[in-house]
């Protein structure tokens, strides 16, 4: 219709179009033409005045006006090109069906070749909402994916980009970067090095499942090391550690100790005057070497080396906040804990609880392959089904990490699910019930949008990236999970 053909042909084609479609069939009109020129082009032109005497002006009522090649357009030329180019369309069709109908008409710009429009935008989640509305207007909402459905779909895509960090304080050698890597699955931080190091600030960067993930760890900072400064090191950290970034902090230490080290105390003091008393919201006490406690004397010790640490982190914070700072023990050579336990269930959980609101997703993301339950089959919770105590890390970190199950017993499960139902609520702002949200999601995820592949054949690329997208499978798994814990089924 829009390719440059003789115009005697016109009537036939109208007359082929009338006979094989019934205006009451068509749901949503999709005008796609290219936003690289300002003008109307001569097909484009003559497609408009096809459709019009095809269906008739109200057909125009369910129509959206969808530019492409958006890739060949100037960043700072886009805004200004997009509002010129849908006001020419607008007044081409207005030629038919008067002004006013015409300035009603939408317009959407996306890419074929990226997530972003020209402008750096999200386009996915625009197109959707655009399509979704014009359906609304017409009736036909019920076949077009649901607004609360399009938020998630848009939370996967930031959560996918975006990742998540963790900074690790705790001298050489506690097992910070061994505990990591067996929460993660995966080796991301080097492991090994026993003798302090030079204080400084490093960087570890690696996917997840598809998931970016950033460690921070501040080597030295616990360490006794001679001429140490410690206003040179807070300006070093302030200065390549953006607060906003850091997702969740690890204070970590032997559980064995004491006492609260001086070193130990220097740095909850840095940490503090670095990042500000704020920093503790996100904050977990990690108790390395568990397995060098007696049994019998566990959970006392567990209680007390947490209340040491609260007492001096509350030095800055108030005594309020640091009460709030939850610990967990692991053990590096173990699965359990001597109070035979399983401890990585228990390390998740805590994280889970602990990081930013804007984490969860992908935190969750990066780990629902490994996320087991109770109902799973996969363990009892009490540790006794596990079989992978040959694989797991040294306390130094002298091995890799495995990619173990995360194994969680009721109160855990229940904990993660309440956390997660909490973020739809709160950060996808859904109305209504979740339990009727999420079977919604689940289709939605599966078919990316049903509407969508009814469309032109221009967009059928677009339609096979999003439907086949690493996104939008981990979509399903995140919410068949979810659904499954709320009584939804599996």
């Amino acid at each position: 219709m829009c390719d440059r053909t003789y115009g005697q042909h016109d009537p036939k084609y109208i007359d082929r179009i009338k006979s094989k479609i019934n205006l009451q069939e068509v749901d949503c009109l999709w005008f796609l033409t290219r936003l690289g020129a300002t003008k109307v082009y001569e097909n484009d032109q003559r497609a408009i005045r096809l459709i019009n005497e095809s269906f008739g002006e109200s057909i125009w009522e369910r129509s959206v006006i969808i530019f492409t090649d958006t890739d060949h357009v100037n960043r700072s030329k886009f805004p200004a090109q997009l509002i010129q180019k849908t006001q020419s369309i607008r007044a081409e069709i207005a030629r038919y069906t008067g002004k006013e109908m015409a300035d009603l008409i939408p317009s959407v710009p996306i890419s074929n070749k990226s997530k972003t429009t020209p402008d750096g935008k999200l386009w996915l989640g625009e197109f959707h909402e655009t399509v979704f509305q014009r359906l609304k207007d017409v009736g036909k909402e019920e076949e077009s994916v649901d607004p609360d459905v399009e938020k998630i779909l848009a939370e996967f895509e930031k959560g996918e980009k975006r990742g998540f960090t963790f900074l690790l304080v705790g001298r050489t050698g506690v097992g910070k970067s061994s505990t990591v890597n067996t929460l993660m699955g995966k080796q991301v931080c080097r492991v090994g090095d026993d003798e302090p190091v030079t204080c400084t600030v490093e960087f570890f960067d690696a996917k997840v499942a598809g998931i970016p993930f950033q460690v921070i760890d501040t080597p030295g900072l616990c360490d006794e090391i001679e001429g140490k400064n410690d206003a040179e090191y807070i300006s070093r950290i302030k200065s390549k550690v953006d607060l906003r970034e850091v997702d969740c902090l690890w204070f970590v230490t032997p559980l064995y100790e004491t006492r609260v080290r001086s070193d130990e105390q220097r740095a909850i003091r840095v940490i503090n005057e670095s990042f500000g008393p704020e920093i503790w919201a996100a904050a977990v006490i990690v108790f390395t070497f568990a397995g060098f406690v007696e049994p019998e004397k566990f959970s006392g010790k567990l209680r007390t080396r947490t209340k040491l640490i609260q007492a001096e982190i509350a030095r800055y914070t108030g005594k309020e906040v640091a009460e709030r700072v939850p610990s967990v023990a692991v053990d590096n050579k173990s699965i359990n804990t001597p109070d035979r336990k399983p401890w990585l269930g228990e390390l998740y959980t805590t994280v889970f609880q602990r990081v930013n609101a804007d984490a969860i997703l992908p935190y969750f993301m990066s780990t629902i392959d490994r996320v087991k339950t109770s109902g799973d089959g996969s363990g009892s919770g009490t540790g006794t089904q596990y079989s992978q105590s040959a694989n797991v890390n040294n306390d130094s970190g002298g091995s890799s990490a495995t990619n173990q199950d995360i194994i969680l017993n009721e109160e855990q499960e229940i904990t993660i699910r309440n956390r997660m139902v909490e973020w739809l609520e709160k950060t996808v702002k859904i109305v209504g019930d979740i339990a009727e949200v999420v079977p919604k999601v689940i289709k939605a995820c599966k078919k990316a949008g049903p509407y969508v592949a009814r469309g032109a054949k221009a967009a059928a690329s677009f339609v096979s990236r999003v439907a086949n997208s690493p996104v939008v499978q981990k979509g399903v798994q995140v919410f068949k999970t979810i659904g499954s814990w709320i009584g939804i089924g599996r």
